[in-house]
């Protein structure tokens, strides 16, 4: 019954927030939504892949700049999107067939130099605006304010998890699973692990140059840090706060790192150190994910009081129930 009503309510409480909420607050969600696709399309690398990449910020950043060269060059928003997936769905299909053959760390390091290469390209080059960046960039008239862009942003998100989720349970992205819990016997039984390792990028790269595309929009600039690697550790901290794995952990993730960080820059000058203060606890509190906790932490609390307020006076103290973390496996990267 809980299951049931959970996503009208979150449905409804989405949809009437613009009356409750203050424009700040507004433009703190807007931003969070569109780094929950982000970091979810980092997740279908990491979490159901096994992939684990320093350089997925650099899909964000084609899809950004490319948007905004569009826009600024007087072309339509319809052709700029289409523009944007191709070309970072073919960037990620060169990059995925020259990594084949490198693994974990390796891996990490080489998409770290693709994605540099660009963000000291975007800093220099002229096309890019150098480290100005490119601004003024036009938006829909549906955007011209905090709450309409809200609902762009709320409704982008959503159609993007959507998705995501489908795509993760249909038989490909089943075989993703498979490969990230083990390769060798994947292929073994005829998958072809090199192709739905390449197919994986691809797709999470698409959807990365599509939150890139709503980022320019949202924030009608983009600079070059949307391609330092900086970015891709926020995705990254995003997924592990709301749980590696669980894909809608990324929106959790998202809006705490976003709003919270909007909220403690508001009142406190030195509020990265809360921030990371409170990360650091989060993370030792709940290793597992926030998406995690009622399955896992919830459970076995629930379980470990019960016993003891169960259990009669002077009789021996009966063990809590230990639920083990799950692990993902043996990852090929």
């Amino acid at each position: 019954m809980k299951k049931r009503w959970f996503l009208p309510v979150a449905g409804l409480l989405l949809a009437v927030a613009p009356v409750f909420l203050s424009n700040f607050i507004l433009t703190l969600l807007a931003q969070a939504a569109v780094l929950a696709v982000f970091a979810a399309s980092y997740d279908v690398l990491l979490g159901y892949t096994g992939i684990f990449s320093f350089g997925h910020a650099l899909f964000l950043g084609v899809g950004a700049y490319l948007t905004a060269l569009f826009l600024l060059g007087g072309h339509s928003l319809l052709l700029a999107i289409p523009a944007a997936v191709v070309a970072a769905a073919a960037l990620a299909a060169v990059i995925g067939a020259v990594t084949l053959r490198t693994k974990g760390v390796y891996y990490a390091m080489v998409t770290l130099a693709f994605a540099e290469m660009f963000h000291i390209y975007a800093g220099m080059a002229r096309i890019t605006g150098g480290d100005n960046g490119l601004t003024g960039i036009p938006v829909p008239s549906v955007m011209a304010t905090p709450a309409g862009s809200y609902y762009v942003m709320l409704v982008f998100a959503i159609v993007c998890f959507g998705a995501m989720y489908f795509f993760l349970e249909s038989p490909p992205g089943r075989v993703l699973r498979a490969v990230r819990d083990n390769a060798t016997r994947a292929a073994m039984v005829g998958y072809n692990v090199p192709l739905y390792l390449v197919a994986a990028q691809v797709a999470a790269a698409v959807f990365a140059s599509l939150a890139g595309v709503f980022l320019a929009l949202n924030q009608g600039m983009v600079y070059t840090d949307v391609l330092s690697s900086n970015t891709t550790v926020n995705a990254l901290l995003m997924v592990i706060l709301g749980g590696i794995g669980t894909l809608f952990g990324a929106a959790i993730g998202a809006l705490m790192v976003v709003v919270l960080g909007g909220i403690l820059a508001n009142y406190f000058t030195y509020w990265p150190l809360f921030l990371g203060a409170f990360y650091i606890l989060f993370v030792l509190l709940y290793p597992q994910g926030l998406m995690q906790v009622n399955v896992r932490r919830l459970a076995n609390g629930l379980s470990l009081f019960s016993s003891r307020w169960a259990r009669p006076s002077g009789g021996r103290k009966r063990p809590g129930v230990i639920i083990p973390g799950g692990g993902q496996g043996d990852h090929e990267r």
